[in-house]
């Protein structure tokens, strides 16, 4: 028959081990918490880059069209200038009107397209809120911790 002694303090050992496999188990809830939020804001940032890369794109292709819209419109001024004195180029000029009508329209389309960079995300992760989480977490961990110092010091009083 085991004594009191001995009955003590394999209780004693398993409280300890409960309270180590509550800091393991806490230990794991913080480190998926954080790894969620890193999870989180990562997609984010790359939706966000997304975003602004597809906005620039727009804006470079627009200043590119911009570019050959004037270039057309002096094209389409020479081609005037011609005809008042005296060439005949209708089919010319018909066709650097339809190519800035072309041009017109595609800029009217990249202009139409919404600012995606603009927008909101509906999934913007408050930081506030994960600092808490991983405050409440670290107290939780610290208090058990602080729990089997203080087991492990009354145990090493007793004998």
């Amino acid at each position: 028959m085991a004594s009191d002694n001995e009955n003590n303090g394999f209780e004693a050992k398993d409280e300890v081990k409960d309270k180590f496999d509550d800091v393991v188990e806490k230990s794991k809830e913080f480190t998926d918490s954080i790894m969620k939020k890193a999870s989180e804001f990562a997609q984010m940032l790359s939706d966000r880059t997304n975003q602004a890369t597809g906005s620039a794109r727009r804006k470079f292709e627009a200043e590119k069209l911009q570019a050959s819209l004037y270039k057309k419109y002096r094209e389409l001024g020479r081609a005037y200038y011609s005809k008042a004195k005296g060439a005949d180029n209708s089919l010319e000029t018909e066709s650097i009107i339809i190519e800035i009508d072309t041009i017109l329209a595609t800029i009217d389309e990249l202009e139409k397209e919404e600012p995606i960079a603009m927008q909101e995300s509906d999934e913007d992760i408050d930081f506030g809120d994960v600092a808490d989480e991983i405050a409440d977490l670290a107290d939780d961990i610290s208090d058990i911790v602080d729990g089997i110092i203080d087991e492990i010091a009354d145990k090493g009083d007793d004998e």
